[in-house]
Protein backbone atom coordinates (compact mmCIF):
# COMPACT_ATOMS: atom_id res chain seq x y z
CA UNK A 1 0.00 0.00 0.00
CA UNK A 2 1.25 3.70 -0.95
CA UNK A 3 0.70 6.57 1.21
CA UNK A 4 0.31 10.30 1.34
CA UNK A 5 2.63 12.64 3.35
CA UNK A 6 -0.71 13.06 5.54
CA UNK A 7 0.28 12.57 9.07
CA UNK A 8 3.62 12.35 9.15
CA UNK A 9 4.74 14.92 12.18
CA UNK A 10 8.23 15.74 14.03
CA UNK A 11 8.45 15.21 17.94
CA UNK A 12 10.76 16.13 20.24
CA UNK A 13 11.88 15.03 23.64
CA UNK A 14 13.96 16.98 26.45
CA UNK A 15 13.81 14.11 28.92
CA UNK A 16 16.10 11.71 26.84
CA UNK A 17 13.35 10.20 24.40
CA UNK A 18 10.94 9.01 27.30
CA UNK A 19 8.26 11.25 25.69
CA UNK A 20 7.73 13.39 22.81
CA UNK A 21 5.91 16.35 22.23
CA UNK A 22 4.65 16.54 18.63
CA UNK A 23 5.00 20.11 16.60
CA UNK A 24 2.04 21.64 15.07
CA UNK A 25 2.33 23.08 11.56
CA UNK A 26 5.17 21.20 9.75
CA UNK A 27 4.73 21.13 5.92
CA UNK A 28 7.59 20.13 4.22
CA UNK A 29 10.33 17.42 5.55
CA UNK A 30 14.01 16.68 4.55
CA UNK A 31 16.07 13.85 3.04
CA UNK A 32 16.42 11.41 5.76
CA UNK A 33 19.90 10.60 5.04
CA UNK A 34 22.22 10.33 1.91
CA UNK A 35 24.50 8.84 -0.32
CA UNK A 36 28.09 7.83 1.32
CA UNK A 37 30.95 9.28 -0.55
CA UNK A 38 32.70 7.43 -2.85
CA UNK A 39 36.55 6.61 -1.77
CA UNK A 40 38.97 5.38 -4.43
CA UNK A 41 41.23 2.21 -3.48
CA UNK A 42 42.50 1.42 -7.00
CA UNK A 43 45.83 0.38 -7.30
CA UNK A 44 48.26 -0.74 -9.76
CA UNK A 45 46.76 -4.29 -10.20
CA UNK A 46 43.48 -2.93 -11.19
CA UNK A 47 42.23 -2.40 -14.78
CA UNK A 48 39.18 -0.24 -13.45
CA UNK A 49 38.56 2.12 -10.46
CA UNK A 50 37.13 0.88 -7.47
CA UNK A 51 35.72 2.28 -4.73
CA UNK A 52 34.21 1.42 -1.10
CA UNK A 53 31.61 3.47 0.86
CA UNK A 54 32.98 6.66 2.79
CA UNK A 55 30.91 8.75 5.64
CA UNK A 56 27.55 9.90 4.56
CA UNK A 57 27.25 13.62 5.02
CA UNK A 58 23.49 14.32 6.17
CA UNK A 59 24.04 17.65 6.50
CA UNK A 60 21.26 19.94 8.76
CA UNK A 61 17.91 18.75 8.84
CA UNK A 62 15.29 21.72 7.52
CA UNK A 63 12.29 21.05 8.39
CA UNK A 64 9.81 23.47 7.09
CA UNK A 65 6.54 25.22 9.61
CA UNK A 66 3.87 27.67 8.93
CA UNK A 67 4.35 30.48 12.23
CA UNK A 68 0.95 29.65 14.54
CA UNK A 69 0.47 31.71 17.92
CA UNK A 70 -2.28 29.68 19.68
CA UNK A 71 -3.84 30.98 23.10
CA UNK A 72 -3.08 27.60 24.04
CA UNK A 73 0.95 26.79 23.79
CA UNK A 74 0.23 22.87 24.40
CA UNK A 75 -3.12 20.23 23.89
CA UNK A 76 -2.91 16.71 24.71
CA UNK A 77 -5.12 14.29 22.71
CA UNK A 78 -4.90 10.99 24.08
CA UNK A 79 -1.60 10.39 24.97
CA UNK A 80 -0.13 13.28 22.57
CA UNK A 81 0.92 16.42 23.64
CA UNK A 82 0.65 19.01 20.89
CA UNK A 83 2.73 21.80 20.78
CA UNK A 84 0.51 24.40 19.22
CA UNK A 85 3.32 27.48 19.76
CA UNK A 86 6.17 25.52 17.94
CA UNK A 87 8.44 28.57 16.94
CA UNK A 88 8.06 30.17 20.54
CA UNK A 89 9.13 26.76 22.02
CA UNK A 90 11.51 25.72 19.45
CA UNK A 91 13.53 29.05 20.37
CA UNK A 92 13.66 28.13 23.97
CA UNK A 93 15.43 25.09 22.69
CA UNK A 94 18.30 26.32 20.22
CA UNK A 95 21.28 25.19 21.27
CA UNK A 96 20.72 22.41 23.36
CA UNK A 97 21.39 18.23 22.76
CA UNK A 98 17.88 17.27 22.05
CA UNK A 99 15.81 13.81 20.77
CA UNK A 100 14.17 14.02 17.69
CA UNK A 101 11.81 11.58 16.05
CA UNK A 102 9.72 12.04 12.78
CA UNK A 103 7.54 9.59 12.29
CA UNK A 104 5.42 8.52 8.90
CA UNK A 105 1.95 7.49 8.41
CA UNK A 106 2.57 3.55 8.65
CA UNK A 107 4.44 3.84 11.88
CA UNK A 108 7.80 4.41 10.43
CA UNK A 109 10.21 6.57 11.81
CA UNK A 110 13.63 8.23 12.35
CA UNK A 111 15.28 8.82 15.54
CA UNK A 112 18.55 11.08 16.44
CA UNK A 113 19.74 13.84 18.28
CA UNK A 114 20.66 17.38 17.23
CA UNK A 115 20.16 20.85 17.98
CA UNK A 116 17.61 22.74 16.82
CA UNK A 117 17.72 26.69 15.43
CA UNK A 118 14.52 28.59 14.47
CA UNK A 119 14.17 31.20 12.05
CA UNK A 120 11.01 33.07 9.84
CA UNK A 121 11.36 32.80 6.02
CA UNK A 122 11.04 35.20 3.83
CA UNK A 123 7.35 36.01 2.87
CA UNK A 124 5.18 38.26 0.32
CA UNK A 125 2.07 39.88 0.46
CA UNK A 126 -1.03 37.28 1.52
CA UNK A 127 1.67 34.41 2.26
CA UNK A 128 1.16 33.27 4.85
CA UNK A 129 4.15 33.20 7.94
CA UNK A 130 6.33 30.88 7.96
CA UNK A 131 9.44 29.31 9.96
CA UNK A 132 12.25 26.92 9.35
CA UNK A 133 13.67 24.49 11.26
CA UNK A 134 17.38 23.22 11.01
CA UNK A 135 18.25 20.65 13.15
CA UNK A 136 22.17 19.75 13.18
CA UNK A 137 22.73 16.18 13.48
CA UNK A 138 24.91 15.22 16.15
CA UNK A 139 24.06 11.07 16.54
CA UNK A 140 22.97 8.22 13.55
CA UNK A 141 20.09 8.74 11.90
CA UNK A 142 18.03 5.50 13.26
CA UNK A 143 15.36 3.92 11.20
CA UNK A 144 12.64 1.67 12.67
CA UNK A 145 10.02 0.13 10.62
CA UNK A 146 7.24 1.16 13.46
CA UNK A 147 6.91 -2.67 14.51
CA UNK A 148 9.31 -2.35 17.67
Amino acid sequence: MEYITKDTHLDFSTDGGTTYKELYGMNGYPDMGGEPEQKDVSNMRDSNKRYIAGLTDTGNLGFDFYYNKDKDAETTVDTITLINNSFSELKKQEGKLIDWKLTYPDGSNYTWKGKPTAYITAGKVGDPIAFKLSVTVESKLNYSDGTT
